[in-house]
């Protein structure tokens, strides 16, 4: 839970990589967090806005499955 907290206040401040590991915590529900989809989308599409090559690909994984957002090749290859 320390490290969530950690992760989030530095997310808020705009950090890419720990919006990455906190939208990982809530995919996977990990560190006392409920699993939220809608989270990990949040905090994935902040962190890959900003580059973050990790969020970008899980992002794009999302859309090609349609885990969590509607389908679509076009912009799982963006």
């Amino acid at each position: 839970a320390q490290a969530v907290r950690l992760a989030r206040e530095a997310a808020e401040k705009g950090n890419a990589l720990a919006q990455t590991l906190l939208a990982q915590a809530y995919l996977k529900g990990e560190g006392g967090l409920p699993r939220s989809i809608a989270q990990f989308l949040r905090w994935s599409r902040m962190a890959a806005n900003q580059g973050n090559r990790v969020s970008m690909e899980v992002l794009a994984v999302s859309y090609h499955t349609g885990t969590g957002v509607p389908q679509d090749y076009v912009q799982a290859h963006m």
